[in-house]
């Protein structure tokens, strides 16, 4: 039996979308491409990573006929980049993030950073700065050794060798061409120096040559260091670094007249404190209510130990005469 002319239709047209669809698998090799890789592995077959499979992926893509012109330039430099991928294999990840794990430091690479020489542990402040001035020579000294022998320094004599190693540093940056003064990290890394090494000579030295060493000190770090020279009852130290705070270009202020009379007034040196008070006025520097009590309470134990003494002076007398 032949088929009715409506199934020769229905078969004809069966086979027209059949060549359709034949030539739009030829016209896109590339969807082609991606359906084999999404078969079933065979049992001799070996795994292949999502990383290959993308590299194959661009290579042929790239290979194919690109239509757009305008994107053949970057289609070869992807397949490039993958063909190379797939020569070497992919790149070892690290173990924590998902980025490549870095390449290893040179073996000199430490060597020519200033750390190189700076952290040795047989370096004393004395003999870093003999490394310092030996740099200073060729103007290959940096601050960043200034940071480290702060740190070494823990005796007065000890930070007149830092004073010493930040006026030599400045000289050579100074012949470099670099007048630039010290940053804000290192001038606080000299205070702290100071306040460990206990040298209230070397800071007031410091404040004098300012400009010299090109060490701008702020006012909040030497009130700190003042503070805390005033609680251990020091009111030499403190009238020491006072006296080269103008020098220094540090003016003072409210803070700096209750710290100053606060300490006169707590070792009882009632006079120093009038006397810091009437300086601190003529300056035009306003006392807080907290600088007054404390001028108030230390006037008022200067006149309780007055008559204090003058009651201790007629007893004696008394017993004298009863004598």
């Amino acid at each position: 039996m032949f088929p009715t002319s409506s199934s020769l239709c229905g078969l004809q047209n069966h086979r027209i979308s059949a060549t359709h669809r034949t030539g739009t698998c030829k016209q896109i090799p590339f969807t082609m491409h991606i359906t084999n890789h999404h078969r079933m592995r065979t049992a001799g077959e070996g795994t292949t990573s999502g990383r290959q499979i993308a590299s194959e992926r661009l290579v042929s893509f790239a290979g194919g006929d690109g239509r757009n012109s305008q994107f053949r330039g970057f289609q070869e430099q992807a397949a490039a980049a993958a063909r190379q991928e797939l020569v070497d294999g992919p790149r070892e990840r690290s173990e924590r993030g998902g980025g490549t794990r870095s390449q290893p430091y040179r073996k000199s690479y430490w060597g020519q950073l200033p750390q190189g020489w700076i952290a040795k542990p047989e370096y004393t402040a004395a003999k870093l700065y003999e490394e310092i001035v030996r740099k200073c020579e060729t103007n290959t000294c940096g601050p960043d050794a200034l940071f480290m022998i702060c740190k070494l320094a823990t005796s007065p004599q000890e930070a007149r060798i830092v004073l010493n190693a930040f006026a030599a540093v400045r000289a050579s940056l100074v012949r470099q061409g670099s007048f630039r003064p010290y940053s804000e990290p290192l001038a606080s890394a000299f205070v702290h120096m100071i306040r460990n090494a206990d040298a209230p000579d070397v800071l007031a030295e410091a404040l004098r040559r300012a400009s010299e060493l090109g060490l701008l000190l702020s006012r909040t770090r030497l009130h700190d260091i003042l503070r805390h020279w005033g609680e251990n009852g020091d009111l030499a130290k403190v009238e020491e670094v006072l006296g080269s705070m103008p020098l220094g270009g540090v003016a003072y202020d409210h803070v700096t007249a209750y710290i100053v009379i606060r300490t006169a007034v707590n070792l009882g040196a009632q006079d120093k404190a009038e006397y810091y008070a009437a300086a601190m006025q003529q300056r035009q520097i306003r006392l807080t209510n907290a600088t007054a009590r404390l001028l108030e309470l230390g006037r008022q134990r200067q006149r309780d130990l007055q008559k204090g003494q003058v009651g201790s002076d007629v007893h004696i007398a008394r017993l004298m005469n009863c004598s």
